[in-house]
């Protein structure tokens, strides 16, 4: 039996994708097609006739994909603020391995593209000033970014000094367009409404005692 013909890494021609921007298919004497992106291109110094070691392929193709992934980490963050949790589970999600995304935005932190605690800061002013809602339902929102408490709590400390439980809830009120009278405290459907807002019941029977 002869020996099995190793496949070459010899680049033979690079060409620009025709639909995707600042993105090139290196095209190998193997018959192998490897799409890339500029910026990986330029600093692999690939060019055509350039033959590559398995080594040195291998090293191109785990850069493809640290590129790719800032690329689209960026992508979400020009939308809105993420948390840490929420891009790496994104990432995930999408079969990226999941070191490579742990290298990213470990990246990207550095540079100040991803912070927990500015994230957390704007997403409970949101929760807080927008949607009204009390500690219990704020923490809960939170679970599914697993911000840490010694971040978290501070900042719902600050919120809810500047925004009290009591003024909340008249606002909660306010926004039934119902009148302020003690018989509020025995409606059962407005208690629900507002227990469901993640206040607690003596919160809200102090709300109602002080209006």
């Amino acid at each position: 039996m002869g020996r099995l013909k190793k496949l070459s890494h010899k680049i033979i021609s690079i060409q620009p994708q025709k639909r995707s921007k600042n993105r090139y298919n290196i095209i190998f004497e193997s018959g192998d097609v490897f799409g890339i992106s500029g910026d990986v291109l330029i600093s692999s110094t690939l060019s055509t006739g350039k033959c590559l070691s398995d080594e040195e392929l291998v090293k191109i193709k785990v850069n493809e994909a640290h590129q790719k992934i800032k690329e689209q980490i960026l992508h979400l963050l020009s939308y809105r603020a993420r948390s840490r949790f929420e891009l790496f589970t994104r990432m995930s999600s999408r079969g990226f391995e999941k070191n490579q995304v742990y290298n990213v935005i470990d990246e990207l932190e550095s540079k100040g593209y991803v912070d927990d605690k500015e994230f957390s800061k704007m997403y409970a002013l949101h929760l807080v000033k927008s949607k009204y809602l009390g500690k219990i339902a704020v923490k809960h929102q939170f679970l599914k970014h697993q911000i840490s408490p010694e971040i978290l709590d501070p900042i719902l400390d600050e919120l809810y000094i500047e925004y009290p439980t009591d003024t909340l809830i008249q606002k909660i009120i306010n926004k039934k367009k119902l009148e302020f009278t003690p018989e509020l405290i025995s409606d059962k459907k407005l208690m629900s409404h507002i227990k469901r807002k993640g206040f607690s019941w003596g919160e809200i029977t102090s709300a109602l005692n002080s209006f």
